[in-house]
């Protein structure tokens, strides 16, 4: 049995530094390990950006009047910068295998851990990736230090943008921009859970659902286990077999599981035509009476389709209803005055 009180995850958003690289004379593995001398190092929070934590120790105020941000040095984000966190683990949370995520790195970065390389740039590129890294025999019951050397974006990188009326941020919105967390399984973990629903958009009467999810073996033997699916009325469970160091991908279909045929679904809907209603799939992976990994997913029912006007312009629906897309940029007014 778990401990009473064990978390499946850990958020690291506490007790983060971060410096400009150029002003750091030491290699990862030394900014990685205990002990290294901090002096100089700004507070950063996490998530954030570069410019953001500078801001809010107060290095630039009012960025929003006049020209202020165009005030900003722009040479002082074209280098990498250092952010780095201390962190303990529990004899518990040892026990586990541990997982290190970062939900968002804008734009790549290298990542070291306790003196040892994590993961470099060429692999940790990307602002809308995700990366995950199994530490469990880096990680100590002391005192954890992680290291991360975030690379800022460059021309033709596919960056976060702006809209196009109002000027960029001098740091290009550098930075670990995304939680940073650690997970906790049992050799086995549920990764990229997911629920594609095809709705009958004639009657909005049934809809059908089909659940999938990556199951990863980070343990050195195979495995037998049981992947246990719960929703709204739905229980559902498939007994999965994971080779060594494998990834093993389950989908549940309705042709195998009648249960997913769902009878007047509460359906998510915009705002302006009804309710926006979500579910809630809980999913765990058990390896004899041991839970391995547990997660939940929201999501919501809903059909999303595209058509042709007549006169040649594309619509879109949502449960077989039109639906008007806006813009940032959208104004009832379609009459524009000229002007001198």
């Amino acid at each position: 049995m778990e401990p009473r009180g064990f978390q499946h995850q850990r958020i690291l958003s506490e007790r983060w530094l971060m410096r400009a690289g150029r002003e750091v004379c030491a290699l990862g593995e030394d900014v990685s390990r205990p002990g290294f001398n901090t002096a100089g190092w700004l507070p950063a929070p996490v998530p954030g950006t570069v410019l953001g934590a500078l801001v809010e120790i107060g290095r630039y105020e009012d960025l929003y009047t006049g020209t202020h941000l165009g005030a900003v040095p722009r040479v002082l984000f074209e280098s990498p910068w250092w952010c780095r966190t201390e962190f303990a683990l529990s004899e518990a949370e040892l026990r586990k295998t541990v997982l290190l995520e970062f939900h968002g790195i804008n734009y790549a970065a290298n990542i070291w851990l306790n003196g040892h390389p994590v993961m470099m740039a060429q692999e940790a590129r990307g602002a809308f990736r995700r990366f995950q890294c199994d530490i469990l025999g880096l990680v100590v019951r002391g005192g954890n230090v992680l290291a991360v050397k975030v690379v800022p974006p460059r021309p033709g990188g596919v960056t976060l943008g702006f809209v196009d009326w109002n000027p960029p941020a001098p740091d290009r919105n550098m930075g670990l921009i995304r939680p940073v967390r650690l997970r906790f399984c049992d050799g086995v973990s549920i990764e990229h859970p997911f629920v594609q629903a095809t709705l009958n958009v004639e009657t909005l009467a049934q809809a059908d659902l089909t659940i999938s999810a990556d199951l990863v073996n980070h343990a050195y033997q195979p495995v037998w286990g049981v992947l246990d699916v719960r929703l709204e009325g739905v229980h559902l469970s498939r007994e999965v077999y994971v080779g060594a160091r494998a990834t093993k991908k389950v989908v549940l279909t309705p042709e195998q599981h009648p249960e997913l045929r769902l009878a007047h679904p509460r359906l998510w809907w915009p705002h302006d035509l009804g309710l926006p209603q979500l579910q809630v799939m809980d999913l765990r992976f058990l390896v004899g009476p041991q839970v391995s990994d547990l997660t939940s997913v929201r999501f919501g029912i809903r059909a999303v389709a595209d058509y042709r006007t007549p006169e040649g312009h594309r619509g879109f629906k949502i449960n077989g209803k039109p639906v008007l897309i806006r813009g940032a940029g959208w104004t009832d007014d379609l009459v524009l005055a000229d002007t001198p």
